[in-house]
């Protein structure tokens, strides 16, 4: 039998168990498979979701427009999505959609297609539940007024949302007062404190609560960590170290400094002890004389 490799042929070889085509001046060996590189997979590009700001409002009063225009700006600055959840009683009709879609535009100056707007009765628990749904990484909802449901609706939402939660009061002042316990991660206080200064533009005091029996030496000790942290994270901020209870001494700061906005942690707490005892947070959000942005870091969210 003749080699058909032999250089005098000049027709292609076929590879019997691939049944595929080769020049023959470089035949692969006979019956063997030809093994050919595939391409490489192009890795999938990863999508991250924008960031998600869930506002509670009534639609229906012109006093929730202020918390609509905060969390217009702070979808904005985030690059992130606006959905609006309009509160109404158990025993009320669904809204009228096109009206409440209007109201939204005109207010924040959007176009319909960049928001969206829905309806939920007016209970805490429902609340964080859908603000959980549409992954929100902040609420924000009018400060709570002399109704007593109000004030509930707003302290539970503190209290059980999974994000950080922006309350908001009209303007107060224009300072900036951020609150922080030096015993836990400092990193998201001071970081919300910052993207909040640069929006605001206005001057940033620091504050650190000690308790009234502690040593001189561990309040000079917190000040000075409190101004690294402080210059970290690039806030040109006054720092102060105050002897008290911390919602007290919070709230008598806000207002000694005229503070349009405090920002402060929240700490992770069980049940029990939230049912049994309101968090500072709480306290705060109830007294202060401004906004309060309340910042949940991530890995406390998951731990509840």
């Amino acid at each position: 039998m003749e080699n058909p490799t032999a250089k005098n042929e000049p027709w292609d070889v076929v590879d019997e168990a691939s049944y595929e085509s080769f020049p023959a001046s470089d035949p692969p060996g006979w019956g063997s498979y030809h093994a050919t590189t595939p391409p490489e997979a192009t890795p999938e590009a990863v999508v991250v979701p924008a960031p998600v700001v869930f506002v509670v409002a009534d639609l229906d009063s012109p006093r929730c427009d202020e918390a609509l225009r905060h969390a217009d700006v702070e979808a904005r600055v985030r690059g992130g999505k606006l959905v609006v959840c309009h509160l109404r009683s158990a025993r009320s009709f669904a809204f009228e959609l096109a009206g409440r879609i209007a109201h939204v535009a005109n207010t924040t100056q959007r176009d319909p297609s960049t928001f969206e707007v829905e309806t939920a009765i007016g209970r805490a628990r429902t609340i964080v539940a859908r603000a959980e749904a549409h992954g929100a990484e902040l609420i924000v909802v009018r400060a709570p007024d002399r109704k007593r449901f109000a004030s509930h609706l707003v302290q539970r939402v503190v209290r059980y949302a999974k994000c950080s939660v922006l309350v908001v009061r009209p303007t107060y002042g224009m300072n900036i007062l951020v609150a922080t316990d030096l015993a836990d991660d400092t990193t998201p206080t001071l970081s919300a404190a910052t993207r909040e200064t640069e929006l605001l533009d206005a001057p940033v005091t620091t504050l650190h609560c000690v308790k009234t029996d502690e040593r001189a030496t561990s309040a000079v000790e917190a000040m000075h960590r409190l101004a690294r942290l402080a210059q970290q994270h690039r806030l040109g901020a006054e720092v102060s170290v105050i002897a008290g209870a911390p919602a007290n001494t919070i709230v008598n700061a806000a207002y000694a400094i005229g503070a349009d906005l405090v920002i402060m942690a929240t700490h992770g707490r069980t049940r029990l002890w939230r049912m049994l005892q309101p968090s500072v947070a709480e306290q705060v959000v109830r007294r202060a004389p401004g906004s309060v942005l309340i910042v949940r870091s991530e890995a406390l969210a998951k731990s509840r």
